[in-house]
Formats: C-alpha cells, sequence, structure tokens
C-alpha cells in the first residue's frame, strides 16, 4: 500500500486525476505532483516538485499571509491531449498554470531550465483553501471554466472563464438530482468552446 513514507515529503492532496488507460492516478499536493500506479502500488510514486522561490515567499509573508499558505498548492489537474496535463497552483497568491508532459512525468521548461508557466488567474484560485471547482473544454484552447463562490439563496453561481474577465450566473439543470449540480449552457465566449466531445454542456460538480 501507498502511504505517507512514499510521499517524500509531500502533503495537502487537493485534486485528483486517474488516467484509466495507464491506471496511473495523479495528485496535486502543496508544492508538488505525484503520479501514483493503481496496478503496482507498492511501487514507489513518482513525484515531481513544484515549488515558490524563496524571495516570492517572503514577499507573500510580508503581505499578511501566512507562511503555510505561502507555498504552491496544486489545485487543477485536467488533460490536454497530446500526452499532456494541464496543472495549475495558487504559487504563493499568484495562481500560475504549467505543462505536464505524462510520458516524462516532468514539466515543461524554456530553455534557461525555468518551468514554463502562464498566468493562473481565472483558472485556479489565489488561497489554498477556497472552495472551487473547474472544467476544461476544447482541445487545443483549454478553456477553463471555474466556479468559485456560490449565493445559496438564489442559488446562481459566479463562474470565471480562462483568462476573459466576463462573470457569468448559471441556473440549475432540471436533470440534476441534488442542488450541488449546474450546467453552464453552450455560448460563444472568443475562441473558447463549451462542452465536450462535441456536446453542448458543461457539468459543473462540487459540494457545500
Amino acid at each position: 500500500m501507498v502511504g505517507p513514507q512514499q510521499f517524500r515529503g509531500l502533503a495537502n492532496f487537493s485534486t485528483f486525476l486517474l488516467d484509466r488507460s495507464s491506471g496511473v492516478l495523479f495528485l496535486g499536493a502543496r508544492d508538488g505532483i505525484l503520479a501514483v500506479d493503481t496496478h503496482n502500488l507498492a511501487k514507489q510514486p513518482h513525484t515531481i516538485v513544484w515549488d515558490v522561490p524563496e524571495e516570492k515567499r517572503r514577499s507573500c509573508v510580508a503581505k499578511g499571509k501566512t507562511e503555510g499558505d505561502c507555498n504552491n498548492y496544486i489545485r487543477l489537474l485536467e488533460f490536454l491531449g497530446d500526452g499532456q496535463i494541464y496543472a495549475c497552483g495558487t504559487y504563493a497568491f499568484d495562481p500560475q498554470c504549467a505543462f505536464l508532459n505524462m510520458s516524462s512525468f516532468s514539466l515543461e521548461r524554456w530553455e534557461d531550465e525555468r518551468v514554463r508557466t502562464e498566468t493562473g488567474k481565472g483558472k485556479c484560485p489565489f488561497e489554498p483553501s477556497q472552495h472551487y471547482t473547474a472544467v476544461v473544454a476544447g482541445n487545443n484552447t483549454h478553456c477553463t471554466y471555474t466556479h468559485k463562490q456560490t449565493n445559496k439563496q438564489t442559488g446562481n453561481i459566479n463562474i470565471e472563464h480562462s483568462g476573459h474577465p466576463e462573470v457569468s450566473v448559471l441556473s440549475r439543470d432540471a436533470t440534476c438530482s441534488t442542488s450541488s449540480c449546474l450546467t453552464l449552457q453552450k455560448q460563444e465566449i472568443g475562441s473558447c468552446p463549451m462542452g465536450r466531445s462535441g456536446s453542448d454542456k458543461s457539468y459543473l460538480l462540487y459540494t457545500y
């Protein structure tokens, strides 16, 4: 069985993604990503460290945030196709996203060996504890639709959409059997599609 001794110091797991074809379970943690072979739990998991530079961490603390929160909590893992996973983390209250190569289990890097990143604003929370769910739609556009805040009285939720500032209001779907299921009806926002594989809906599932 996989236990804490195999996690190599990684903790605070907050997101999970299973590759059904290989049986590999990817786990987003604080300052890293873990890959567990579910077909062989005795095998040592692969790990990637993706932490925050010390200077940026100190700057985050100086702004009044706690030391514990000024880490990089991986909150989003989604398949992009072409053997890639889109990974986003809080990155000391400055959300960043990176590209993970599944075959080599490594993050893409620039020529100077820095992790190749892009802004995660509108895709990933700033705070590690913020209630959140997301779905990625589109093959090459990797547009991300995120739920961050719910109005329990009206049943409406606010969403943010991958780098676009628009905020939309969603309504409950009659096909959902619980109050925690909402559907985002098809609409064109820039070049981003809604749904996957020709579907005209994207479902966001979450808990209160």
